[in-house]
């Protein structure tokens, strides 16, 4: 349901934008976001990709400026298609991804009985993971994080950047 938007600089030649795969071969809306010096590279090296390409005063500013862009776009949009389509119910949900993530995998925490385990799945199963959770219209952002086995880490849940895949809710978040 969500579309996917991926912020990318300089790594044209080697962000991992291709993501027939990890989604299965599902249908998918996937938007990179480049800045206008970065365009001409994006364009030719990725061709069948939709290429947003960010103002000029984005070109010097780090990557929260894409991630604003980003959610500009997205609750813009939504307040577009709702006027357009008001009988019905939207999906006002977005994902931002990183251009680095090759992989997920899925944790279990440990229990007093059972040990933490992992196993990897697809971006797909992980968006639909995020997207059956209960209620979820009334969460403003869900996100998944960067975790793995080598990290020594007691707990499943932790505070920390929201980095590696976001789940925006363009309804909710328009005045955040």
């Amino acid at each position: 349901n969500s579309p996917i938007f991926t912020p990318s600089r300089g790594r044209h030649d080697i962000a991992l934008l291709n993501l027939h795969h990890t989604l299965e071969g599902i249908s998918h809306t996937h938007i990179v976001v480049v800045t206008k010096t970065d365009m001409d590279l994006y364009i030719t090296k990725w061709t069948n990709h939709i290429i947003m390409v960010l103002p000029e005063s984005a070109e010097s500013q780090g990557f929260g400026v894409y991630r604003y862009w980003i959610k500009k776009f997205a609750v813009q949009n939504y307040r577009y298609e709702h006027s357009r389509k008001s009988e019905r119910p939207m999906w006002p949900f977005v994902a931002v991804m990183e251009d680095n993530c090759a992989t997920w995998t899925m944790t279990k925490c440990a229990t007093d009985s059972q040990k933490r385990s992992e196993k990897g799945v697809s971006l797909y199963k992980v968006l639909c993971h995020m997207e059956k959770t209960p209620e979820v219209t009334k969460y403003a952002a869900l996100y998944a994080a960067h975790w793995g086995m080598n990290m020594k880490h007691p707990h499943c849940f932790d505070r920390g950047y929201t980095n590696s895949l976001q789940l925006i809710n363009a309804d909710l978040d328009y005045s955040v």
